[in-house]
């Protein structure tokens, strides 16, 4: 009895030795039942790093290798299968989905396993991937590596999900969203990772995509140890060369900082559209040529203008016929040298209200240059009573 249980306890010790010895070597070892709908019954534990693929998937459904299979290979290599007889191994070629969100091609060498014992029958075999020989054998990297590598060193956070809502890829932005792993997510259905909440606000997107449209949702999302956060998440479907979607790609841009700046300007905005519209002087903003863009309040009421009606119109519309010469001249001497004695100090001129009549005013002229051109700014008091308490 004691000899019983020590080669129980041994042959379990031998099998997860075997198993731990396989899971650490370039090929993925499978064992599957023969016939219309097989199941596995054995695959080593670097299925996931080798295919983002989770071993146990493969034992609850094996339908979810072959949808990794690539569509005109998938009736070759049932046809294959179905051929195989006890005997030597047997290797094909075909491709599968990889974790790089790539098609890559694999030898699938392979051979039937005939139990005399049961009657019952397993194909056994290795998956290994191979390279494209349609690349030329140089030492530079190929296009799918140069893509891995930028995926992981860009900021931006994408993934593939397949047809069946599983992370097929993933970059180390994205996992990072969710406080994951890239291992965590590659293989991870889209609802674990989500969480129900974030899914349901994610799932019709999802399902668009899944039926081969482009879809964007912009909002609000806490995500695990980010906080809430403003995001755009972009859905776009892959669809094979048949006319099938075969899943999405899906990228997470984080506009948090752009809302923020973008809030911030606007208070920036607001607090000194209160301040130039609760000025005592007269300010207008114009462009290079003349445009107003600008009219204020206190100008409002100095030249009886409504900012509407204002901006839009050259501000030679402010000023009596007499003024328009010197006003011009002197304009577009400074824009040519740069030298001007407008500009920077103050003076005494006419100006002229929408009513025709005429008024003295004190103007201070500045100016900014900004990249769409340089703006001008007037600031203007009006001084009639000024020059009436003097006469």
């Amino acid at each position: 009895m004691r000899e019983d249980r020590r080669t129980t306890s041994h042959d379990a010790t031998e099998v997860s030795r075997l198993r731990a010895l396989l899971a650490v070597g370039k090929h993925v070892t499978y064992a599957h039942t023969v016939g219309p709908s097989p199941e596995f019954t054995f695959v080593s534990d670097n299925l996931t790093e080798r295919f983002a693929i989770r071993s146990q998937e493969l034992y609850d459904d094996a339908s979810r290798w072959w949808n990794a299979v690539h569509e005109d290979d998938r009736d070759r290599l049932r046809a294959e299968n179905a051929a195989l007889r006890p005997g030597p191994a047997v290797t094909s070629e075909y491709r599968v989905w990889g974790p790089a969100a790539t098609w890559q091609w694999i030898a699938d060498e392979r051979r039937v396993l005939d139990d005399a014992g049961t009657g019952s029958a397993e194909i056994a075999g290795a998956w290994t991937e191979v390279a494209d020989t349609r690349r030329d054998a140089d030492t530079s990297p190929g296009p799918d590596e140069f893509l891995r590598y930028v995926a992981e060193s860009i900021p931006t956070a994408i993934a593939f999900v397949d047809s069946d809502q599983r992370y097929r890829f993933c970059n180390r932005a994205y996992a990072e969203w969710f406080g994951r792993t890239t291992e965590d997510v590659r293989g991870a259905s889209v609802r674990e990772v989500l969480g129900e909440e974030r899914y349901r606000w994610a799932q019709p997107h999802i399902e668009g995509a899944l039926h081969g449209r482009h879809t964007n949702l912009e909002g609000e999302s806490p995500y695990a140890g980010l906080g809430p956060r403003t995001l755009r998440i972009t859905y776009g479907p892959h669809v094979a060369a048949g006319g099938a979607v075969q899943g999405y790609f899906v990228v997470l841009t984080d506009l948090t900082a752009l809302q923020q700046a973008q809030d911030d300007l606007r208070a920036s905005e607001a607090r000194l559209q209160a301040i130039v519209d609760t000025a005592a002087d007269a300010i207008v903003t114009a462009t290079e040529d003349g445009t107003m863009e600008s009219f204020n309040a206190a100008a409002e009421d100095m030249f009886g203008m409504q900012a509407r009606d204002a901006i839009g119109r050259n501000v030679t519309s402010l000023m009596p016929d007499g003024e328009l010469k010197p006003h011009r001249d002197q304009i577009a001497r400074y824009v040519r040298t740069g030298e001007s004695r407008i500009i920077g100090s103050g003076r005494e001129v006419v100006g002229r209200k929408a009513d025709g009549s005429e008024f003295p005013l004190h103007l201070s002229l500045s100016d900014v240059a900004l990249p769409d051109g340089r703006r001008f700014t007037a600031i203007m008091r009006d001084m009639t009573e000024q020059v009436r308490q003097t006469k």
